[in-house]
């Protein structure tokens, strides 16, 4: 078994959602097992901007990102998440 990376877009509800509050609460939900490696705001169209989450993460649940992808969508603020890039590493 190896490692996983894998990126997490999570895109705000409206223009207004302020972002650093979404980076403290993604610290808060992700679980002891995965590592929080950082995160890129990127634009995307009319003032809105999303997060992308870098996460690494044991690969023993066959490449499952579910059960980050549901902590991450409980996140107040968060429209919807998606998972834009896996790959496993060492």
């Amino acid at each position: 078994m190896g490692k996983l990376v894998a990126v997490f877009r999570l895109m705000p509800e409206d223009t207004d959602v302020d972002i650093e509050a979404i980076k403290t609460a993604v610290k808060n939900a992700t679980p002891k097992e995965a590592v929080l490696q950082g995160w890129q705001v990127k634009p995307v169209a009319f003032g809105l901007k999303a997060l992308d989450v870098t996460i690494t993460m044991e690969d023993d649940e066959g490449g499952s990102t579910d059960q980050l992808e549901a902590a991450y969508n409980g996140i107040a603020g968060v429209g919807s998440v998606q998972c834009v890039d896996v790959g496993r590493i060492g």
